[in-house]
């Protein structure tokens, strides 16, 4: 454990590790009374009724109350989010020079130009097989033999 565990990561993990000693400890401590004193067939049907069965099934109803409380938490802070979250209707999931296509038309930032797959794309727009691409503010259209590029008009 390091400073990247929050106090609920130190006590999960501190369970699990405790959880596992705890049946590594009953291994150990059952495995000598056997071997000193034989249990008889009822202890040891008792021991796997508990063991095999009552345990799983009270941990899965402690996990699924856990991960129900966890996911619905998760789901109404996504939702939240999703309310305060503002739409661009010009992203297109574009990347270009390792940055998203909408991200270089910051300021102070200058649009970027890449080839992909005999694409040439830049922050502006693409070509796209005869296709045509959005007019944006602040781009111009350049005619290459046998494309068009959109681009920054300084580029």
């Amino acid at each position: 454990m390091d400073e990247n565990f929050t106090l609920s990561d130190k006590w999960i993990a501190g369970g699990l590790f405790g959880w596992s000693m705890l049946w590594v400890g009953i291994f150990a401590i059952g495995t000598v009374w056997n071997l000193v004193a034989s249990w008889p067939e009822s202890a040891w049907s008792a021991y796997w009724h508990i063991a095999d069965i009552g345990v799983p099934i009270l941990m899965s109803i402690v996990t699924a109350i856990w991960f129900t409380w966890g996911g619905v938490r998760d789901i109404r802070g996504l939702f939240a989010r999703l309310k305060e979250q503002r739409i661009d209707h010009l992203y297109d999931g574009t990347v270009v020079g390792h940055q998203n296509r909408d991200e270089s038309s910051l300021p102070n930032q200058r649009p970027q130009t890449a080839t992909v797959m005999n694409q040439k794309y830049s922050s502006c727009g693409f070509t796209t097989f005869g296709g045509s691409p959005p007019s944006l503010p602040g781009c111009t259209k350049r005619e290459s033999p046998g494309e068009s590029l959109w681009s920054d008009p300084e580029g």
